[in-house]
């Protein structure tokens, strides 16, 4: 290698390492400044500051300035919340303050008009809140969120103005909710009352309807929610509750359109005062049971029902009833005659008829088909009113006659006439068995039980006319009575002696 190349490498290495000094000069220089930044905001942070009008500013994050629990801290000056100004409070006494001047008659009331009356209450049982706790938390944190620079410039904003931090109200919806239903819907509300139809001394008397009143609970709460935050202040607000009108199921009007006789029917139950029977009574009592009667448009009635359980309690007695082809004695016995009776004006009436039994042997006061029995449990007569209006059932005895009459309103074609027909298709004779009795003198007899009752097939028509002229004619149904064959021992003993012989 040359001098001069040699030279020349000298320098340039040389001039490397001048480089490299100068700038680990300003690297050292660049630290410092650093560290020196580094010290000053230090100092900044525990240092106190002078806004522009001279007030002396805290920066409170400092744990060795600031109290680390929030509730021994003081509020900075210059904060109201709602109409309370709050500077330099804990926050338990702005809490406090808070809560007595947002509190009673300050929250104002509710009133809500219900037809023609008035519920008041405090807005608290409302469940009204006025967001207190977020408020005075806010407060408490002003002028110490953020770092140095942040709360400076929010401390200094409080020395130069007021800072106003406003409540927000809330409503529990839950509470107005049961405010609606416990002190409206079931205070209030009533249910619609139909027309009530009685009949005294042969004159109808109609008892007026009641149109009912039911609270729309859902669209009064929302009534009231919105009503409460649309207002401006802490004033009383008003709402009308959202009521419903439930009309009666049958009103006054529909009860005088019942006038019409549309069928009756009358049986006798004693001849006499002579034949009159605890039967009779039965008669009587079941009767008054079904007196007064009325059945809505499309309700169906079972008469066993009706007629209540036969039972002592209920005024019935022992009488004579049919029981798997025998007469026997049973309580109640003779309301079947009630039931019979009854069935014979419902056809009149053309009623529909749901449920029907014939007895088990044929009976004395009806023609065959034209029977209604009704056993506890067994036997029934059910009904429905088939028609567009109440029907009224009246229900009468006399002591020796019992009769019902049906009335409603007439619908029926003046022209049109109904007929209901028993046909007997075979009828077979009963007759009575002779058993000889040694026991008992010849020419002698002795009942030995059973009754006479002829085994009958028979079936029940309707027959309709239109002026005069049949137009239809159908089987509402066949029927079987078993036959009761009377027994009679014959006596074949001795004859007993006569006097003078």
């Amino acid at each position: 290698m040359t001098d001069q190349k040699r030279r020349a490498g000298s320098r340039s290495t040389g001039q490397k390492k001048k480089r490299k000094k100068k700038k680990n000069r300003f690297a050292g220089a660049g630290v410092i400044l650093l560290l020196l930044l580094a010290a000053g905001l230090t100092g900044l942070w525990i240092s106190r500051g002078k806004t522009a009008a001279g007030d002396t500013v805290v920066f409170s994050e400092h744990k060795d300035n600031v109290p680390a629990d929030r509730s021994s801290r003081k509020i900075t000056e210059g904060i109201t919340i709602g109409d309370v100004d709050v500077s330099g409070m804990l926050s338990a006494e702005a809490k406090a303050a808070l809560d007595e001047d947002y509190s009673g008659e300050h929250q104002g009331k509710v009133t809500v008009h219900w037809a023609d009356q008035s519920i008041t209450a405090g807005l608290e049982r409302l469940g009204v809140t006025w967001g207190v706790e977020d408020a005075v938390e806010k407060a408490v944190s002003l002028g110490y969120q953020g770092g140095i620079i942040r709360q400076y410039k929010d401390q200094t904003d409080l020395r130069i103005g007021t800072l106003h931090i406003d409540l927000s109200w809330h409503l529990d919806r839950k509470a107005v909710s049961e405010f609606v239903e416990s002190d409206i819907a079931w205070e209030h509300d009533f249910d619609s009352v139909s027309a009530k139809l009685s009949r005294v001394d042969g004159v109808f008397h109609v008892e007026e309807d009641t149109v009912g009143r039911v609270t729309d609970q859902a669209a009064t709460v929302e009534a009231i929610c919105r009503a409460f935050y649309e207002r401006m202040d802490t004033s009383d607000i008003e709402v009308n509750a959202v009521v419903n009108e439930v009309p009666p199921m049958y009103s006054a009007e529909d009860m005088r359109q019942v006038k019409d006789i549309l069928g009756s029917m009358s049986t006798t139950y004693c001849e006499d005062d002579d034949s009159r029977t605890e039967r009779a009574v039965n008669v009587e009592v079941g009767t008054a049971y079904i007196d007064k009667t009325v059945l809505w448009p499309g309700r169906s009635v079972s008469v066993s029902d009706l007629l209540r359980e036969r039972t002592e309690e209920n005024g019935y007695k022992t009488g004579a009833m049919m029981n798997q082809g025998q007469v026997e004695d049973s309580v109640g016995g003779g309301v079947c005659q009630v039931s019979t009776t009854l069935y014979n004006a419902l056809l009149e009436a053309e009623l529909q008829i749901d449920v029907r039994y014939p007895h088990s042997m044929e009976v004395s006061y009806v023609k065959p088909s034209k029977d209604a029995a009704i056993a506890t449990g067994s036997k029934d007569l059910v009904f429905t009113n088939n028609k567009e209006y109440p029907i009224y059932i009246e229900g009468t005895t006399n002591g020796y006659e019992v009769s019902f009459t049906i009335y409603g309103k007439e619908d029926r074609p003046s022209n049109r006439k109904v007929e209901y027909i028993s046909v007997e298709d075979k009828r077979i004779p009963s007759y009575a068995i002779e058993v000889p009795d040694a026991s008992i003198p010849s020419g002698t007899y002795r009942s030995g039980g059973g009754s006479n009752h002829d085994e009958v097939y028979s079936h029940l028509e309707k027959v309709v006319y239109e002026n005069g002229q049949e137009v239809s004619r159908e089987t509402l149904h066949s029927d079987h009575y078993a036959a009761s064959n009377e027994t009679v021992y014959v006596g074949t003993g001795a004859a007993a002696p006569t006097d003078g012989t």
